[in-house]
């Protein structure tokens, strides 16, 4: 078992309690003047709502129902707008590029758009831009190595959708493959969900413009 107590400013207590022989239990209990607050499952918000508890009385609040990308992504924007550079120009392209990174990832309506099998992944995705945010600060020679890297991927990648009208599904895979390059070098730490390296990428690349090259041959005059 695991007990302590966390105490905050103002006198505010948080006492935790877990174990593998203790009962089940998925929720955030809040104890005031009061009564209590009962948030069931706080980590997976399966349920937009909060258990308020007075005396013998039980009211359930209701809420917003919170989306979970969101606010991860609010997250890590937190973290990129709380590491500024610190002087004018300092690594600003690499503030960029992860800016670009994370509105490319989290827009108006991404969660009806990305699949859910790839929904699942926007948490790892994530994680890897802010320990990447978090480590630029110390070390932006190597931040920037790494980017030139991903950039020049990144800019086919456009050119590839804007010259075929959108994303296709093999425009997709590539991507994907380079968001989960991003993660094999800003954030190995985290791992990638398939073999991920720069030559693939290279031979995805060029297969796609291949194909677009004798699509477009097929439909000249003759």
């Amino acid at each position: 078992r695991l007990a302590g107590t966390l105490v905050f400013p103002d006198g505010v207590l948080a006492q935790l309690l877990c174990g593998f022989d203790l009962a089940y239990r998925s929720g955030l209990e809040v104890t005031v003047t009061g009564g209590v607050l009962w948030v069931p499952y706080p980590w997976t918000a399966q349920e937009a709502g909060i258990e308020l508890r007075r005396g013998d009385g039980i009211e359930w609040v209701e809420v917003e129902n919170p989306d979970r990308y969101r606010l991860q992504g609010d997250n890590v924007s937190r973290a990129i707008r709380g590491l500024e550079p610190p002087l004018l120009g300092y690594a600003r392209a690499n503030y960029e590029d992860l800016r670009e990174q994370l509105a490319a990832l989290v827009h108006p309506g991404f969660v009806r758009h990305v699949e859910k099998s790839r929904l699942a992944h926007f948490p790892r995705y994530l994680k890897a831009m802010r320990l990447r945010a978090e480590r630029l600060r110390q070390d932006a020679a190597r931040d920037q190595a790494r980017m030139l890297t991903v950039r020049g991927y990144w800019r086919d990648y456009l050119a590839l959708r804007a010259s075929r009208g959108g994303e296709d599904a093999a425009l997709a895979r590539l991507r994907w493959l380079i968001e989960e390059l991003r993660v094999s070098l800003f954030a190995q730490e985290l791992k990638t969900a398939e073999a991920v390296s720069p030559k693939r990428l290279g031979k995805l690349i060029a297969e796609l413009r291949a194909g677009d090259a004798a699509a477009e041959a097929s439909n000249m005059p003759i």
